[in-house]
């Protein structure tokens, strides 16, 4: 991997920790949604929900597609968080949060398994603090649509809140697989990893043309003539 993409990477994380590890400080407990309004962004089409004491920051990077900062730089006890969309591959995108995460940072890999938001396949990454941090907490959660990568990163006790706020807004229909993805592995499975076959097609046609799933013989090395992904409205 390029040196410069290694660095900058590194230091978007250092970043988000830092800010997280400042907030947490000092925050009892978690905000409401009183108050909050909404960031919309039309170009990679999604939409996250923030306390309306805080100012998005758009932080220009050649190394990811784009990021975006959501902090306020005089209240520490705000909630902070952000979000970044990338081109890759979910094994991938995992690999790496971990590759810049653990060994770096004073928190230690808890819980990771694999999610599905919006109908859409992805990873939950969960650190809890080593022994010389007793008050930091960080996770992570990507999601695949299509070609595209999301990452929010936020304190633990707040990654859920925040969360439930991240819609998908695209007006284009989407294709999702016929059969239930498993939800709580641990690791990438059969399921989870042919499921982002159906979710990176942009057309009916190339939806429909999936068939690897036999669904008698559970087994995915064996195509049955029938598509494994269907074309659906949007999700939203």
């Amino acid at each position: 991997m390029d040196k410069k993409f290694c660095f900058y990477s590194f230091f978007l994380f250092l970043l988000l920790v830092v800010s997280i590890f400042t907030y947490q400080s000092h925050q009892q407990t978690s905000p409401t949604f009183s108050g909050w309004q909404s960031y919309t962004n039309k170009e990679y089409g999604f939409l996250v929900s923030y306390p309306s004491i805080i100012t998005p920051k758009i932080i220009p990077t050649d190394t990811s597609l784009f990021f975006v900062n959501f902090k306020n730089e005089v209240d520490q006890k705000t909630i902070w968080f952000s979000v970044q969309v990338d081109k890759n591959t979910l094994e991938e995108a995992v690999n790496f949060v971990r590759s810049q995460t653990e060994g770096h940072l004073p928190v230690i890999l808890s819980k990771k398994f694999g999610i599905t938001h919006a109908g859409f396949p992805g990873f939950r990454l969960e650190y809890t603090p080593d022994s010389s941090n007793v008050n930091q907490s960080l996770t992570y959660v990507l999601i695949k649509k299509k070609a595209y990568i999301y990452t929010i990163s936020a304190s633990s006790k707040d990654i859920s809140q925040i969360l439930s706020t991240f819609k998908f807004i695209d007006d284009k229909s989407v294709c999702v697989p016929t059969y239930q993805v498993e939800v709580n592995s641990t690791e990438l499975t059969a399921k989870q990893n042919y499921s982002m076959r159906c979710t990176e097609q942009r057309s009916e046609k190339d939806c429909l043309s999936i068939d690897f799933y036999n669904r008698k013989a559970d087994d995915f090395n064996i195509p049955d003539k029938i598509p494994d992904c269907i074309w659906k409205n949007p999700i939203k």
